[in-house]
């Protein structure tokens, strides 16, 4: 039997969000042909962790994983007016964070090395991994990566890191687009598209309502470019004229909670919040059900779980424009699309929605259709094996 490549894989600690569900996706999808060995990265709080820790966490029949953490000396915090808060040397913490991964990398006899969310950091210490154990790179872009990172300071490095990958993956026509006209990577960019499917969720979950008024879910990480805000302003302009609840599923981000929670504070008397507060996976297609319909309103995306879930549970959605979500649906067929950022035509589209019911029942029937025809787990797994084959790391 051919010995399995062994594949560092590389991202972000966390158990929340649309990329740790993809990347779970990934290692289940390519169980059969490839070793994933998970190497996650965190701050730490704990200043004597600057130099670097490692943390390994086993798994039952498939191995370690690993979760490094790093610190800043908390007395480097400044106060940047361009930049805002910035650490002085917080270059030592990605160091440490790249010298132990090498380690890692070293011990495990890794074949190769994949950065799944190309942020600049994390993909930069994946290059730098590649480069001095001689094996191959591959960058995976989701999410936010290039809607929003290649406007930091992280740029150069990401441009570097792409320059050395022998394969880069994204998950829409406008990434691959930016990928290949701004990072210019030498090898080719292909998109491989998330799946859903009613296996990945729990066929047992119910949550139940909130009261008899129309409720109206929208379900992520708050922050900014989610465009919560831009939601509340709709909502509170239609909770004045008619009952509506709105449904939150998920945390609001602890450095922008303060900015939230202000505006929630300041609806109408009449709205009614109803504070799911974080939805494990395996419930969402509840909680998505729960709702009589979806709003997702980013300024910033590409293949938002969000999204595909909406249609996956056979709920009326309302989304926006914004990145590749008009890749996944068409306006006026499985879904409502507005402009990011316009509270009126959200307010509209909502209106609409509720005053028509059987125009939400033939999109919410529309874009399940299409989920399950165009968004499955054979066509992801089709697409990695044969990205992994050309690339040259599976035979």
């Amino acid at each position: 039997m051919l010995k399995k490549p062994r594949v560092g894989l590389l991202g972000e600690f966390g158990d929340f969000g649309g990329t740790t569900v993809s990347s779970g996706h990934l290692s289940e999808l390519l169980s059969d042909s490839l070793e994933m060995v998970p190497i996650r990265f965190a701050m730490s709080g704990a200043e004597e962790d600057w130099a670097g820790r490692v943390e390994v966490r086993e798994r039952p029949d498939r191995g370690p994983a690993y979760v490094v953490f790093a610190a800043d000396f908390n007395i480097e915090r400044i106060l940047v007016p361009e930049l805002g808060d910035q650490m002085l040397n917080k270059e030592l913490r990605i160091r440490s964070w790249a010298e132990q991964a090498l380690g890692i990398a070293r011990r495990e006899r890794l074949d190769a090395i994949h950065v799944y969310g190309g942020y600049g950091e994390l993909a930069f210490i994946g290059a730098y991994v590649s480069a001095l154990i001689d094996k191959p790179l591959v960058l995976t872009f989701c999410g936010q990566d290039l809607e929003r990172r290649i406007f930091g300071a992280a740029f150069p490095h990401l441009k570097a890191s792409a320059a050395q990958a022998v394969l880069v993956t994204c998950k829409s026509e406008k990434a691959q687009r930016i990928v290949e006209r701004l990072l210019r990577p030498a090898a080719p960019t292909r998109i491989i598209r998330n799946h859903v499917a009613e296996a990945d969720f729990d066929p047992e979950a119910v949550v139940e309502r909130r009261g008899d008024d129309p409720v109206i879910g929208c379900f992520g990480e708050f922050r900014r470019v989610v465009g919560l805000d831009v939601l509340l302003r709709a909502y509170g302009r239609l909770v004045t004229q008619r009952p509506l609840t709105l449904a939150l599923g998920g945390p609001i981000r602890a450095t922008e909670a303060a900015y939230f929670n202000r505006r929630i504070e300041a609806l109408p008397e009449q709205a009614r919040v109803w504070r799911m507060g974080r939805i494990p996976h395996a419930r969402m297609l509840a909680a998505c059900r729960a709702c009589d319909l979806i709003v997702a309103p980013s300024y910033a995306d590409t293949s938002p779980f969000k999204v595909l879930e909406a249609m996956l549970a056979g709920v009326p959605l309302i989304t926006t424009t914004a990145g590749g979500i008009p890749e996944l649906v068409t306006h006026e067929r499985e879904a409502l699309l507005v402009e990011p950022g316009d509270p009126d035509g959200l307010a509209q589209a909502i209106a609409r929605l509720l005053d028509d019911p059987e125009l939400g029942r033939c999109l919410a029937e529309r874009a399940r259709a299409r989920v399950l025809s165009e968004f499955t787990r054979e066509r992801e797994r089709g697409d990695w094996l044969a990205a992994y084959r050309a690339s040259g790391i599976l035979a």
